[in-house]
């Protein structure tokens, strides 16, 4: 079991940069984490305050989801941590120790991994090195190239789908399983069947060629969405029309109960971060957009995040919002996740704006 005293990680932090291990005790505002690179991980490695500071969780609105102290997600699921948005590698870190380290009587949690986290370690295969949610294309191709049969099937059922699908209102999930088990037949013809290969391995194959046909059939699906929302968007396009007419001190009484002043505010960045969520086609990307705003919103518990949500998406005129969230629910029931606390932060404040 990794020693935290004699950790090298800790003893830099500690000695060299004193200031920054005062302000991670000291900070009340955001509980932190300090994730903890085993000490043989650490071998060859220098570790600068820049390397300290990726390591150093703040915690947000959305469970297990993280922003570290410089500004890169990173989400703890069960006994691994993950990078996220903000990382040029792809990395995921076991954990084999979590415990809490007491200074002056103010504690902080901390987690040893197996691994640090600018450490690329999906080695399977090389292009699962790229930042896959912006360069499906890439890859999708390359596979193609390299995998005639894998080509033909993919690229047949993806036209047969375009050609003939037909979404009924209130059976999207239908639509979202047939799309899965097209990108799952296709896939098969990557893998060597007489070869083991680690689930987490076969779900990122599976997460790219997912976000590829989605992004192939975007038109299509999108097409379906807004016409079928078009009524109920509608709606919420005049609520927000309203609301941004009445822009002011009230509205942020309307909204947050007397709890915030509009004032102290800066709502731009994410409704910026929502705007590029709306200009965006592939799933995982806007997802992650989402993810985003709701991250540089700072808000404390989830009942925040859905008001400042709100807000941030009367600031920044979000178009077509219930297509948006019906496009990224029917990727997410596609095996996925199944589940994304941001996408429930975003039904509530389109709830909130019909109602």
């Amino acid at each position: 079991m990794d020693d935290i005293s004699t950790n090298p990680f800790m003893s830099i932090l500690k000695t060299t940069y004193t200031p920054l291990y005062e302000f991670i005790f000291n900070d009340t505002e955001t509980q932190k984490i300090i994730v903890i690179p085993a000490s043989h991980s650490l071998v060859g490695v220098e570790i600068t305050e820049d390397f300290i500071e990726v390591h150093v969780l703040q915690e947000t609105a959305i469970e297990n989801h993280y922003i570290n102290l410089a500004g890169q997600a990173v989400e703890i699921d069960g006994d691994s941590v993950h990078t996220s948005y903000g990382f040029k590698n792809d990395c995921v870190c076991n954990i084999i120790k979590k415990d809490k380290i007491i200074e002056s009587s103010k504690s902080v949690k901390v987690v040893v991994t197996d691994s640090h986290l600018l450490e690329s370690n999906s080695k399977d295969i090389e292009c699962l090195l790229y930042d896959f949610d912006r360069d499906v294309e890439k890859i999708v191709d390359r596979w193609s190239k390299e995998n005639k049969e894998f080509h033909k099937t993919f690229s047949s059922d993806l036209e047969r789908f375009r050609q003939t699908f037909v979404i009924v209102p209130g059976y999207e999930s239908e639509t979202a399983n047939i799309i899965s088990n097209m990108v799952d037949k296709s896939i098969s013809k990557l893998l060597d069947d007489s070869k083991e290969y680690p689930r987490t391995f076969k779900d990122k194959i599976f997460r790219i060629a997912l976000n590829y046909a989605y992004s192939n059939l975007h038109a299509a699906i999108w097409s379906y969405l807004t016409t079928s929302y078009s009524s109920k968007d509608t709606v919420i396009q005049n609520r927000i029309t309203k609301l941004r007419n009445e822009l002011n001190l009230n509205l942020s009484l309307l909204i947050f109960e007397s709890r915030h002043e509009i004032t102290k505010m800066n709502i731009l960045p994410s409704a910026e971060a929502l705007r590029k969520m709306e200009n965006a086609k592939v799933p995982q990307e806007k997802l992650e957009y989402l993810d985003r705003a709701i991250l540089l919103s700072n808000s404390s518990s989830s009942e925040d995040a859905v008001s400042l949500m709100i807000l941030t998406i009367v600031v920044g005129g979000l178009k077509n919002p219930i297509a948006h969230a019906a496009y990224l629910d029917m990727y997410l029931k596609g095996r996925i996740v199944g589940k994304s606390e941001s996408l429930e932060v975003l039904f509530s404040a389109i709830s909130f704006l019909l109602n």
